[in-house]
């Protein structure tokens, strides 16, 4: 009896003195779990780091797709700073996410991205995260512990007044455009074949960062840029952070537009690292082309003063 009740004494003991382990999460917010269907509406992601500093996120957010329509993303006034892959569908019902926060996040209620649906399925349905990776800033790449915290969201034909919840995720007016960003060049062996590339993040906090466009244009001295004023002007392309530069010889401006979902955006540009090869400014061919246009000419004045020559000496 003594030797139980001691060995009792021992385990509460250790658990009283224990220390708690604290386990990450990737929660999920929301006005209401039950929707009508044809009901639009939206699903915050959101981070609970446990009293850790973290400095890199990514996961896949799993959805039953046969219960919703996925519609699209808002992520204005994310935690994250840099986007490695911005939340996108990857497969059916998986959206995949990931990212980094140089210097680091701390807190429970780290609002990451919103997921709008739009419900078509009667039933019940969850929602839940998948093979997710949090990083703690300790330099060394350590994993934090994580724990689930999936969602059960019901569908039904009709709502009754008390359940119906007005979801508002957009803005009624929004006529500011995103926040202005910085243009970053690297290149790294693990992304493009040690490429160049340029990276880029904006901030919408209102309707939430849209799309991205990417124009690289070639310096007001090269011949490209010329050409190209002449034949189709500037020729934006729809691109996303990180961006394969298609000028490896970074000779190019890169002007990079953020939009947001109200069609609003602004310009932030990068400067040409390198100047114009010789051989692609428009001067310098031009010296070139006019110095050749000298000797031609001069060549057939000498050519027309000898033919005068000799024709005075045969009538000599």
């Amino acid at each position: 009896m003594n030797k139980k009740l001691k060995i009792s004494f021992l385990v509460l003991f250790l658990s009283f003195f224990a220390m708690p382990v604290f386990a990450s999460q990737i929660y999920f917010g929301y006005n209401s779990q039950k929707f009508e269907i044809g009901e639009k509406f939206e699903i915050g992601v959101f981070i609970d780091t446990k009293e850790e500093l973290v400095n890199a996120i990514e996961s896949n957010i799993i959805f039953d797709s046969s219960a919703f329509d996925f519609e699209g993303v808002v992520n204005g006034g994310s935690v994250i700073n840099l986007w490695v892959s911005q939340p996108q569908v990857k497969e059916d019902g998986k959206v995949f996410f990931s990212g980094v926060t140089p210097g680091g996040y701390n807190g429970d209620k780290g609002y990451l991205f919103s997921l709008i649906f739009t419900a078509k399925k009667q039933g019940v349905a969850n929602i839940t995260t998948e093979n997710e990776k949090i990083f703690i800033n300790d330099g060394l790449g350590t994993k934090a512990e994580i724990e689930k915290a999936p969602i059960q969201l019901d569908v039904q034909e009709t709502l009754s007044q008390e359940e119906q919840v007005e979801a508002t995720f957009l803005p009624l007016y929004d006529n500011n455009p995103p926040e202005t960003f910085n243009i970053y060049l690297s290149r790294s062996e693990s992304l493009f074949a040690n490429k160049w590339f340029a990276s880029f993040n904006s901030q919408d906090k209102e309707s939430g960062v849209d799309r991205y466009e990417v124009l690289e244009k070639p310096q007001t001295d090269s011949v490209f840029y010329f050409l190209s004023s002449l034949i189709n002007g500037d020729n934006w392309k729809k691109s996303q952070s990180p961006y394969l530069l298609q000028d490896q010889s970074l000779q190019s401006v890169i002007l990079v537009k953020a939009f947001d979902r109200q069609g609003n955006y602004v310009i932030s540009a990068l400067s040409a690292t390198n100047k114009t090869s010789w051989y692609k400014s428009f001067w310098t061919l031009s010296k070139i082309l006019g110095f050749i246009l000298i000797l031609y000419i001069f060549y057939f004045a000498i050519k027309k003063v000898m033919q005068k020559n000799n024709f005075h000496n045969e009538e000599n």
